[in-house]
C-alpha cells in the first residue's frame, strides 16, 4: 500500500502507497483543488512539463544506446528517500538488478538529491522530471501507472508500453472522481499489463478482462536478517521494563483502527504497545495518552530489523472492511522474515496465509495476541514463519511479472 504524504489519511497523491505527492506539480494546487479540478490540473502540468524539455541534455546523455523496451519509467507517488520504502522502491530495485532502465521521477527532487538527476545502482536513477523524455517521444518505453490521472503519458507518448498496477480501491485516491472511474476503466482496456496487488482487486479486474496479473507484496528477506542485537536507544527504556512487546510499524493514518489499540492498551496493561511510522494526518490524535503505548515516530528502513527483532508480536491493526480487505500490507512479510508472530484484525490477504492470527473483534484480538506469544519459541511455527517469507520474496514476485512481460514483447 503506497502511503500518502500530502493530504494524509489513507489517500494517495497517489496512493496511496498511502506522500501522495505531487509529482511534477505543485502541491499547493492539489490541496485547493480537489476532485476533478485537481486531476485535470495535475494532467495539464505533465503536458507543460515535457513541452519545455528543460533538461533535454541530460535525457540524450542518459538513454543514449539504451533500448527503449527494457526502459521503465515511472511517475512516483513518494520520494525515493520516503520514510517507508514502499512497493515501487522493491519492485523497482528488483527490476534493475535484472538489467532494466528505470528511471523513477521523484516528486521532491531536493529530498531525493536528484538535481536533475541520482544513480541508485547502475540502470535505477532518479530524476527530478520527466522532461528529459522530450526528444524520445515516438520511442515504445514502457510507463509504469498507479494512479490514473498518468494515463495522459499514453497521448504524449503514443508507441509506448503501458502497465497498470492497480494497487487501492480508488475512492481511496487523492483526486477521486468520476473522471478517475473512467480512466481506470480506459486503463484496463488498453494497458498492455495489468497487475494487481490483492484477491479482490483481481476479482473486480476480470469483469472487464481476464489477463490480469495477481501480483501481491513481498519481503526482501535479507533486509531483516539482524547478525548483532542491537537495541536502539528510543527502544532501550522500553525493553529494560522486561514487558512483552506488541509492535506495529508504518503510517498512523486513519485507516488504523485506533478504538481497538486504545482498547488493547487499556486491558493488557502487562504488554508494552509500540507503534513506528510518521503521522500522515491527523487521525492519530485519537490514540489515548496510555503508559504502555509508546509513538516512536518515523523510521529509516536500514534500521527497521533492528526494531522488529525486539517486538515480542508484530501487528497490523487496520480497520476491517472494504478497503482493508483490498490491501497487501508489506509489512506482513517483512514480520514474516523477522521470525515474529503475527496478528492482524480481519483483512482478507493476512487470512491467506497459516503464520497469521486473524481477529474477529476486539477480545478476539487480545487473545490471539496471548496465543502468539506463546508461539514465540514453537519451533514449528518459526519454520512456518520462515516458509511463508521465502515464498513470498521481491524476486519471485518479479519474477511472476517477467515471465508474462518479456513473452508479450
Amino acid at each position: 500500500m503506497l502511503v500518502g504524504a500530502v493530504h494524509g489519511a489513507k489517500e494517495y497523491i497517489p496512493m496511496g502507497l498511502k506522500n501522495v505527492i505531487k509529482p511534477l506539480y505543485d502541491v499547493s494546487i492539489r490541496r485547493l483543488m480537489g476532485g476533478a479540478r485537481g486531476y485535470v490540473a495535475h494532467q495539464h502540468l505533465l503536458e507543460k512539463t515535457i513541452t519545455k524539455g528543460k533538461y533535454r541534455a541530460t535525457g540524450h546523455e542518459l538513454l543514449r544506446g539504451c533500448d527503449p523496451k527494457r526502459t521503465i519509467i515511472y511517475h512516483s507517488l513518494v520520494p525515493w528517500d520516503a520514510p517507508l520504502f514502499q512497493r515501487p522502491h522493491h519492485l523497482f530495485l528488483e527490476l534493475s538488478q535484472r538489467g532494466y532502465l528505470i528511471l523513477f521521477v521523484t516528486p521532491t527532487p531536493t529530498v531525493d538529491n536528484a538535481e536533475p538527476l541520482r544513480r541508485i545502482n547502475e540502470t535505477l536513477f532518479v530524476i527530478r522530471d520527466w522532461s528529459i523524455l522530450h526528444d524520445f517521444r515516438d520511442r515504445p518505453f514502457t510507463f509504469w501507472l498507479n494512479w490514473t490521472p498518468n494515463i495522459i503519458y499514453k497521448d504524449l507518448f503514443p508507441e509506448s508500453r503501458m502497465v497498470y498496477d492497480y494497487i487501492d480501491e480508488l475512492d481511496v485516491f487523492s483526486c477521486h472522481c468520476d473522471l478517475m472511474e473512467r480512466d481506470h476503466r480506459r486503463l484496463l482496456s488498453i494497458s498492455d499489463v495489468v497487475i494487481a496487488s490483492a484477491e479482490k482487486l483481481v476479482a473486480e479486474v476480470r469483469e472487464l478482462r481476464t489477463d490480469v496479473l495477481f501480483i501481491p507484496n513481498g519481503v526482501r528477506i535479507e533486509d531483516f536478517e539482524v547478525d548483532t542485537d542491537i537495541v536502539p536507544d528510543d527502544l532501550m527504556p522500553i525493553v529494560s521494563q522486561g514487558r512483552p512487546i506488541v509492535g506495529y510499524y508504518g503510517a498512523l493514518a486513519q485507516w488504523l483502527d485506533y478504538d481497538l489499540i486504545n482498547y488493547a492498551c487499556e486491558h493488557c496493561p502487562e504488554f508494552n504497545f509500540v507503534m513506528i511510522g510518521p503521522r500522515y494526518d491527523l487521525s492519530s490524535q485519537r490514540l489515548k495518552n496510555q503508559k504502555n503505548l509508546f509513538l516512536l515516530g518515523p523510521k529509516k528502513y536500514s534500521d527497521l530489523k533492528n526494531y522488529l527483532c525486539h517486538f515480542d508480536v508484530a501487528t497490523i491493526p487496520f480497520r476491517s472492511g472494504r478497503i482493508a480487505d483490498s490491501t497487501s500490507p508489506v509489512k506482513l512479510f517483512e514480520y514474516m522474515a523477522g521470525g515474529k508472530p503475527i496478528v492482524t484484525t480481519s483483512m482478507r490477504e493476512c487470512a491467506r496465509y497459516r503464520s497469521v492470527l486473524v481477529a474477529e473483534g476486539y477480545d478476539d484480538y487480545l487473545n490471539n495476541i496471548r496465543t502468539a506469544l506463546s508461539l514465540r519459541f514453537d519451533s514449528r511455527y518459526i519454520a512456518l514463519l520462515r516458509e511463508e517469507s521465502r515464498a513470498n520474496t521481491w524476486l519471485s514476485r518479479i519474477t511472476d511479472f517477467l515471465n508474462y512481460f518479456e513473452g508479450d514483447v
